[in-house]
């Protein structure tokens, strides 16, 4: 019942890590990050949404890093144009 609970409490915040993680993979997407990589992403993702009700911390900390790591991704495809 407690996992319920903070799962519902914490969702407005897995929402917005969700978005920021969609914003991550669509500049990643315009940069041009490779198409082996952004699998390899999308596929984390869905994983990692598995999880959502189960462990709402794990996941916003994850959508986080890789958000992160996915702008990192393009940084480096914009300093490689």
């Amino acid at each position: 019942m407690n996992e319920n609970r903070e799962a519902w409490c914490l969702r407005p915040a897995v929402l917005a890590a969700d978005r920021g993680l969609r914003d991550a993979y669509a500049d990643a997407i315009r940069t041009g990050v490779e198409r082996s990589t952004l699998i390899s992403y999308r596929k984390r993702w869905a994983r990692l949404r598995n999880r959502s009700s189960d462990e709402p911390r794990y996941l916003i900390g994850s959508y986080r890093a890789l958000a992160e790591e996915l702008a990192s991704l393009s940084d480096q495809a914009r300093m490689g144009r």
